[in-house]
């Protein structure tokens, strides 16, 4: 049975040794072959995410090793070697020379990692490379076996018990006992595929194939075990490239401290990582263990290894890329500095917002919410961002889609307020500018840039819509599109930023009186009599300043532009008070009573003093009394 597999695939079935080995064709004529082998207590099916995806590439194979599946289940003999991995690795060998296919690379997954292992040692010249999922070595298991090994493949012993005892205890509930595993060993959701679950069942129901899986657990602790004892005695490793992947939450991921340094003793050339998931890594996380067995059988074959008198550099020549365990550890690498970099960048805009928000804008009406609430948003956004996972949270296409769709929408909403945030800071209030602000707005565009390429690797396009995986590819393409609009508004940011600094003041605003005669007048406000220009803007004095000196430039003058002209007193004014002072710009102030006078850009009316006792830039500010 081939359901869920698409109908790419063919069914042969071959008979090597007059066994009969179910067998699945299909691919890219002409491609480099693949070999795939389940693994227990599964059957071909297990690779129905991964197999169509390789196909675009490869001829891939997908068999049911013997005893599983639609294959025969023979018996295993006095010594089990009707089930030893030799035989088992022979079967396939024999399948694959009979397709045509003398050489070819070959994916593994428990007990076919196993059988894939065998086939490694028994025919180098065969095998280009090899993929062992989620599996130590039989002898390094059995070898360095303890409580906690006991207790967790506490399966091997039972099913490697003489017949016919976990037989008759399997017979009674097949259909419980595939379930209960499967239900056992996996970790969140539940990854299996309700058709290819029924599968499982409907094969391990025949008693044959309960006898056989037995016989194959058997055979390992005694026929296999014994010609892995005698390969290590002779000093024989696997020479074609291994890559070791495996679930970091399943017990080769929990049990065994370094995986990678385990398989090293045993093949010349290993790479590997961990994938985060359980055991059932092609059914737990497709996507990811499709990536790393595309990239791994995607690279140019390397020339198996020589003696070291041969070519030192034939290795390198061969290599076009790094392999794709570099890649992936680049990748996480790369995703945790974007992750860290884009908080970093919003956390730092928001504390420049507070600091501006405390100093100042919180006196501008508008503004000063607006930049709080940049404030409370920045922080926000910063924490999501270190909190956020980036595999699936519920593993549920359209859920998962629709969670990554709320977050991106969060951030498009708070890149709309720094938008609108500028726009009113640089356009409505041309008279503020400030260095502080200017840095703001950079590294706003900057972290959203980042943000966006946190977003685009951590999308999986070839998880959209692919052949025979069951995630909607509407629902998989939100995250691309999420991706796509903070791009463009990440643009719009940049753009709007770059003309408002283009016709923004230059760090001076536009001064009081910009020359000529400059009226003073008298006002009363809050039942003081205070001095106002002709406009009845009330002017103020700022502490540091002195007699002959000002002390607020650039910035200070954005906020509190100085009076410049020529004084003229108006009703209520001591014409013998009024003086003026240089400025360092070549410009005369208005002085009063030995005050050099301003205004304040958040008076926008006459009778206003809003900027009375505020501690803005180095010193207070007071409104000047007609008194002087």
């Amino acid at each position: 049975m081939t359901v869920p597999l698409p109908s790419l695939f063919q069914r042969r079935t071959l008979t090597p040794d007059g066994i009969r080995i179910n067998t699945l064709t299909g691919g890219r004529a002409g491609g480099s072959p693949v070999l795939l082998l389940h693994g227990y207590p599964q059957t071909h099916v297990m690779w129905h995410h991964v197999a169509p995806a390789l196909a675009e590439h490869h001829t891939v194979v997908l068999t049911d090793l013997r005893g599983y599946g639609d294959s025969g289940k023979p018996a295993g003999g006095a010594r089990h070697e009707g089930y030893a991995k030799r035989t088992m690795a022979r079967d396939q060998m024999i399948v694959m020379r009979e397709l045509g296919f003398d050489e070819f690379a070959v994916a593994g997954h428990d007990r076919g990692g196993r059988v894939a292992h065998r086939m490694a040692l028994d025919y180098p010249r065969a095998i280009t490379k090899i993929a062992v999922l989620d599996i130590v070595p039989t002898r390094h298991a059995f070898h360095h076996a303890n409580r906690e090994f006991g207790l967790g493949y506490w399966h091997w012993f039972f099913l490697a018990q003489p017949e016919p005892l976990p037989e008759q205890l399997l017979g009674a509930d097949p259909e419980g006992w595939i379930r209960g595993r499967l239900s056992m060993l996996r970790r969140g959701g539940h990854p299996f595929d309700g058709k290819a679950l029924d599968e499982y069942v409907r094969c391990f129901r025949d008693p044959a194939a309960i006898h056989a899986s037995c016989e194959d657990y058997r055979a390992a602790a005694t026929i296999d075990l014994n010609d892995d004892d005698a390969s290590a005695a002779r000093g024989e490793k696997v020479t074609a490239p291994l890559l070791a992947l495996w679930g970091e939450h399943g017990f080769v991921g929990r049990h065994y401290r370094d995986v990678l340094a385990i398989w090293q003793q045993y093949a010349v050339k290993v790479d590997g990582c961990p994938l985060p998931c359980g055991h059932f890594l092609p059914e737990e996380v497709p996507a990811e263990t499709t990536t790393a067995l595309q990239d791994f059988f995607r690279e140019r074959n390397l020339a198996r290894t020589s003696p070291p008198d041969s070519n030192p550099l034939a290795f390198l020549q061969s290599r076009r890329r790094p392999s794709p365990v570099v890649l992936t550890m680049r990748t996480t690498l790369l995703r945790w500095l974007l992750r860290l970099t884009g908080a970093g960048l919003l956390i730092a805009t928001a504390a420049m917002h507070l600091d501006l928000y405390l100093t100042g804008f919180r006196t501008i009406p508008t503004i000063g919410p607006l930049f709080l609430f940049q404030v409370i948003a920045g922080f926000a956004l910063g924490l999501a961002i270190l909190a956020a996972p980036f595999t699936p949270v519920t593993r549920r296409p359209a859920v998962d889609a629709s969670i990554a769709a709320v977050g991106a929408g969060y951030a498009i909403a708070t890149l709309g307020g720094y938008l609108l945030s500028l726009w009113v800071g640089l356009f409505g209030f041309h008279e503020i500018r400030s260095t502080a602000g200017t840095v703001a707005g950079i590294l706003e565009i900057a972290a959203f840039g980042v943000l966006l390429g946190l977003a685009v690797l951590v999308y999986d396009p070839q998880r959209a819509g692919r052949p025979g995986d069951p995630a909607p590819a509407r629902p998989a393409r939100l995250p691309a599109l999420a991706a796509a609009a903070i791009s463009f508004l990440t643009v719009v940011a940049a753009v709007v930023f770059g003309v408002s600094v283009a016709t923004a003041s230059s760090g001076q605003a536009v001064p009081a009186t910009a020359g000529g005669t400059v009226m003073l007048r008298t006002a009363t406000i809050g039942g003081v009599s205070v001095l106002t220009n002709s406009s009845g803007r009330t002017l103020y004095s700022f502490a540091p300043d002195t007699s002959s000196s000002s002390a607020c430039y650039g910035t200070c003058a954005a906020y509190w532009p100085p009076v410049i002209g020529n004084p003229v007193a108006g009703q209520g004014v001591t014409v013998s008070k009024i003086a003026t002072i240089a400025r360092t710009d070549g410009t005369i102030q208005v002085t009063y009573a030995g005050h050099p006078l301003y205004t304040y850009v958040g008076d926008t009316a006459p009778g206003q003093a809003s900027g009375n006792d505020i501690n803005l830039n180095g010193g207070f500010w007071h409104e000047v009394p007609a008194a002087g």
